[in-house]
């Protein structure tokens, strides 16, 4: 089961920073599920497009797992500063997948919010 995970400008998130995006897995009857040996991949693109602005895997080490609610449910993907540095400070879709051959599977989406790094900063 998806769970809605926005990230809202409240969060912060901005251009040019390091980032830890952290998501509370749970299964269709919204308990926490153990996503253990779960191969994934994080997605962000910009909304209107479908070309990935950033992507981040389990198999390059950028997606780790550990203990939330339950066992093993939490997934921790790490933006590095350099990843955002040269995106453009507007409104993302982010998509957390499964991707293990016949168990795709979508865990968490929402919008992203990217914001200006800094005064005068516009983010283009």
């Amino acid at each position: 089961m998806s769970k809605h995970s926005p990230i809202e400008s409240d969060d912060r998130w901005f251009r040019g920073e390091q980032k830890a995006l952290t998501f509370y897995v749970v299964d269709a009857d919204d308990a926490p599920l153990d996503v253990s040996g779960f191969a994934m991949r994080w997605v962000l693109q910009r909304v209107g497009t479908a070309t990935d602005a950033l992507s981040k895997t389990t198999g390059d080490s950028e997606i780790t797992v550990a203990d939330g609610a339950g066992t093993n449910d939490a997934v921790t993907v790490v933006i590095e500063a350099a990843d955002t540095a040269d995106l453009t400070a507007d409104v993302y879709h982010h998509a957390l997948w499964r991707t293990d051959a016949g168990y795709e599977q979508l865990l968490a989406e929402g919008d992203a919010v990217l914001r200006a790094a800094a005064e005068g900063d516009t983010g283009s």
